[in-house]
């Protein structure tokens, strides 16, 4: 039989939700692992922590500064639809680090789960980091693979390009 008492999730912008070329609440609330985790709490399954983005814009800051645009959405006001940003400024901030099972990080490589700093917050600045990853890495060195085994899941799905 299945044990879904600890269910982690690593993969990249499919696990997290990413839509509309951006990660916000709404997109990670209907993202597969959080549609599966709600299915294994029927059957035993434990809890599921999502490291939700702080709005539903998906913009991102570091340090205050802006350093990804929020969703887009179609606008019908021109000759013809077009995608544009949805208006305002994302408020989550990339420093500020949070935790859970879920590891869904946007724009992730396979060679990138065993990558030491992959989830380094000084490694965003100067473009050799994961902003996703950094919201929610264990450490500076922190490898996505080491973060996931050490959750000790007993249940996993890895989606991953």
């Amino acid at each position: 039989t299945a044990d879904f008492s600890n269910y982690v999730a690593i993969g990249n912008s499919l696990t997290a939700g990413y839509s509309d070329n951006a990660l916000f609440i709404d997109g990670q609330t209907a993202s597969f692992p959080n549609m599966l985790a709600t299915n294994f709490a029927l059957a035993g399954g434990g809890s599921f922590e999502i490291p939700f983005m702080a709005d539903n814009l998906g913009g991102m800051t570091l340090g205050g500064n802006p350093i990804a645009g929020n969703r887009l959405i179609l606008s019908f006001l021109g000759a013809s639809p077009s995608p544009v940003p949805v208006e305002g400024q994302g408020s989550t901030e990339v420093s500020n680090k949070l935790s859970g099972t879920y590891m869904g990080i946007p724009g992730a490589k396979s060679y990138e789960l065993l990558a030491p700093g992959y989830g380094s917050v000084t490694g965003v600045a100067m473009g050799t980091a994961n902003p996703y990853f950094a919201r929610f890495s264990s450490s500076e060195s922190a490898t996505v693979v080491g973060d996931a085994v050490a959750q000790g899941a007993t249940f996993f799905t890895l989606w991953i390009g």
